[in-house]
């Protein structure tokens, strides 16, 4: 407030001086001399004309600021909406996994530009159970537990994926056969080794199973999926809390 009053006095008192100057100059030149009464007039008139003039024209500066402070704020929460929304289009709420859309299109951009990779299909064992004994909002505990383990036992640049229900999927960039049975039994026993107490005093183990296919195999989703996902589920009837990779001798250890 003060620095607007202060600006406004200053613009007041410039035009005052202009006007006098102005008005001198004038009546030397036509007149020969200089009046008092008119260098008073000429004082008068930015003070009684211009003053109310400049008052009008920076409150409608001000007014203009606080539209544009207005429209700049709204800009923001409309970006932030956007990015909110288009946040929750590829990401699951529940796990903060890419959703099965996006995992999809991320993998097929991944499948071509890297030389290898590999597909691990995991799936809980046994959730049906922890669903029907302690019920779902537990259920989503332990997926939400579950998530977490997945994220710290992978590497980042891996794409990560909720594909629906219980099951789960991650596309490993540059890895061999190797490397990606390492990271899949990686998984896998970081989550056989989480506690998970699903009520105060209970301690409910946790597994899953891992079925691996390599993009070598091929470079189509559907295919490579359905592999992993084939193998997924002989995992499943061999006992299930294991890894089983292309090599069907190569299983991961049952503890």
């Amino acid at each position: 407030m003060t620095k607007r009053l202060l600006r406004l006095a200053n613009i007041t008192l410039c035009s005052i001086v202009i006007s006098v100057l102005t008005t001198a100059l004038l009546m030397h030149f036509i007149f020969g001399n200089i009046p008092i009464a008119g260098l008073v007039i000429a004082a008068l008139v930015p003070i009684l004309a211009g003053l109310p003039i400049i008052i009008i024209i920076d409150r409608q500066r001000r007014k203009l600021n606080e539209a544009l402070a207005e429209l700049k704020q709204a800009h923001s929460q409309m970006e932030s909406l956007n990015a909110e929304l288009e946040k929750q289009a590829r990401y699951d709420y529940m796990t903060g996994f890419l959703n099965r859309r996006y995992f999809v299109e991320a993998v097929g951009t991944c499948a071509h530009q890297s030389g290898n990779g590999a597909m691990l299909c995991i799936d809980v064992d046994n959730f049906k159970q922890i669903n029907d004994s302690f019920g779902h909002l537990v259920g989503d505990d332990a997926l939400r537990l579950i998530a977490r383990t997945i994220s710290s036992a992978t590497r980042d640049g891996d794409l990560i994926a909720r594909m629906g229900g219980e099951e789960f999927a991650i596309f490993l960039r540059n890895v061999d056969f190797k490397g990606a049975f390492k990271a899949a039994e990686q998984v896998r026993m970081a989550i056989e080794a989480t506690p998970f107490e699903p009520t105060e005093g209970v301690r409910h183990d946790l597994s899953v199973s891992i079925g691996v296919a390599l993009s070598g195999e091929t470079k189509d989703f559907k295919t490579l999926f359905g592999q992993a996902d084939m193998r997924m589920y002989t995992a499943k009837q061999q006992g299930k809390n294991r890894t089983i990779s292309p090599d069907i001798n190569h299983l991961g250890q049952v503890a």
